[in-house]
C-alpha cells in the first residue's frame, strides 16, 4: 500500500510543518508586538499592572515575614 519511502517521509515531513508553523507563529507575534507597542496607550497599562503587582509582592512578603516570625519564635 505504502512504499517504504512513505514511512520516512511522514515525520519529516510533519516536522517540517511544526517548525514552519513556529517560524509564522514567532513572525506574527513580533508584528503584534510592533503594532502594540505602535499605538503607545499599553504604558499606562503597564504602569497600573506593575503597581498590582508590586501591591500583591509586597502583601506576599508581609506574610512571608510574619511565618518566619512564627517559625523562629517556637522552641527547638
Amino acid at each position: 500500500m505504502f512504499s517504504s519511502y512513505a514511512v520516512f517521509l511522514i515525520p519529516i515531513v510533519a516536522i517540517l510543518a511544526w517548525g514552519a508553523h513556529g517560524v509564522v507563529r514567532e513572525i506574527y507575534k513580533g508584528k503584534a508586538r510592533v503594532a502594540e507597542a505602535a499605538r503607545g496607550d499599553t504604558s499606562n497599562d503597564t504602569v497600573a499592572a506593575n503597581r498590582q503587582v508590586l501591591a500583591k509582592l509586597e502583601s506576599i512578603e508581609a506574610r512571608l515575614a510574619s511565618v518566619e516570625k512564627t517559625l523562629n519564635d517556637i522552641p527547638s
